[in-house]
């Protein structure tokens, strides 16, 4: 019997003090004093401000297009005939002057032709001189037979006085001296030249080649000025005075990196809506865009796709603000005294790519936010860094 319980002693001993461990572990951790946390102290998000300061400022509005000749003439042949004589200069992409000669065709069948014109005018003024001597003596003979039969009908008719025949040959003289002044306009026409200062493009005769009435010769592009025609939307435009006309621009090339720039000036709007952008088009010309007169640094060639930026309306009292600083497309925020975030509504204009003008809804003085916060709302508090607006890039 005692072994029985020795045994039964020794089997459970392991399994006490297991649960003699256990318990004492537990005793142990729950008499363990409670370590409390430190609190955590999140600092304000730091935003950089802009001193809201009013000012003047001149708006400005971009476009692109096209650089065209002013003028763009074909050139066309006034007579017919074979030609004998080509300049030197009438080549495709040389500059030529107004009233130069470009082209002679053989005169000779329009010098005969002014000949007989002359002949025929000078028979026409001699029978016209008859025609003046006959009416003469028919008056003179009315006037003898009224004498010698007072009781005649004392009324001459237009005929018995010739009249007919005097009208007759006196248009007879003015028909003739109008194929004189053809025949004088056609030999001037075998001369064809220049209509205005221009480059020669598409040339399509040369010597020895026989031209018919109305055979294109060569299309003209003006030189003196060229044109671009810029689309402008409907608020562009409200951004100019008198709808951009007269207003000076500034000519680039388009993403060349380029910094040479012409002046121009914005000379027309076309009252036509474009019906598929419903878009405007002003034009802008610039003299002498080949630096003919070396007023440029350099020469703008036809066809070039080019930048234009026209100066618009000037606002005072108005405050320069980077876009990125907008926030739904209407709010700003400041700053207040607490340092805690205030929303405003604005009015304002866009000045270009980088800026826009607000009109109301600053003060003067306020502290606008330039920072962009993940999470920005009116009333939280945040700690502020002044900047240089000129130099801040997106936050």
């Amino acid at each position: 019997m005692k072994q029985n319980k020795k045994k039964i002693i020794l089997t459970l001993s392991p399994f006490m003090i297991i649960a003699i461990a256990i318990i004492s572990a537990f005793g142990m951790v729950k008499s363990k004093p409670e370590l409390k946390s430190p609190p955590v102290n999140i600092p304000a998000p730091l935003v950089e401000i802009q001193q809201v300061k009013f000012e003047s400022s001149r708006v400005s509005v971009n476009s692109q297009g096209t650089v065209d000749p002013k003028q763009k003439t074909q050139l066309i042949s006034e007579v017919s005939g074979r030609v004998i004589w080509v300049s030197e200069k009438f080549k495709n992409g040389n500059f030529i002057s107004k009233n130069e000669e470009l082209l002679h065709i053989d005169v000779l069948d329009y010098e005969l032709a002014l000949a007989l014109a002359n002949a025929n005018l000078r028979d026409a003024e001699l029978k016209l001189m008859e025609e003046e001597v006959r009416a003469k003596q028919a008056e003179s003979d009315w006037k003898l037979a009224q004498k010698l039969n007072p009781q005649a009908n004392r009324k001459a008719t237009a005929l018995t006085l010739r009249k007919p025949h005097l009208a007759s040959a006196l248009a007879s003289l003015e028909a003739k001296k109008a194929h004189v002044k053809i025949a004088q306009r056609n030999l001037l026409r075998t001369r064809i030249t220049a209509p205005f200062n221009a480059i020669v493009d598409g040339k399509s005769v040369d010597i020895g080649q026989y031209l018919t009435l109305g055979a294109p010769i060569a299309q003209l592009l003006s030189s003196d000025e060229a044109e671009v025609r810029l689309p402008l939307s409907q608020k562009d435009i409200e951004k100019l005075e008198e709808q951009g006309v007269n207003a000076p621009a500034e000519i680039t090339l388009l993403d060349s990196g380029s910094t040479l720039k012409w002046s121009a000036i914005i000379s027309r709007i076309e009252k036509k809506l474009d019906p598929s952008t419903r878009e405007q088009y002003v034009i802008a010309s610039i003299q002498d865009p080949y630096n003919l007169n070396k007023k440029h640094f350099t020469a703008l060639s036809l066809g070039t796709f080019v930048n234009v930026s026209i100066l618009g309306k000037s606002y005072k009292q108005v405050v320069k603000v980077p876009r990125y600083a907008l926030h739904n497309n209407g709010q700003l925020f400041t700053v207040n005294e607490s340092d805690t975030l205030v929303l405003n509504d604005i009015d304002f204009i866009p000045l270009d790519d980088k800026y826009l003008l607000v009109k109301n809804g600053l003060d003067e003085g306020d502290k606008l936010v330039l920072t962009r916060l993940p999470l920005m709302t009116e009333n939280m508090q945040v700690r502020v860094s002044v900047i240089n607006t000129n130099d801040a890039e997106p936050r």
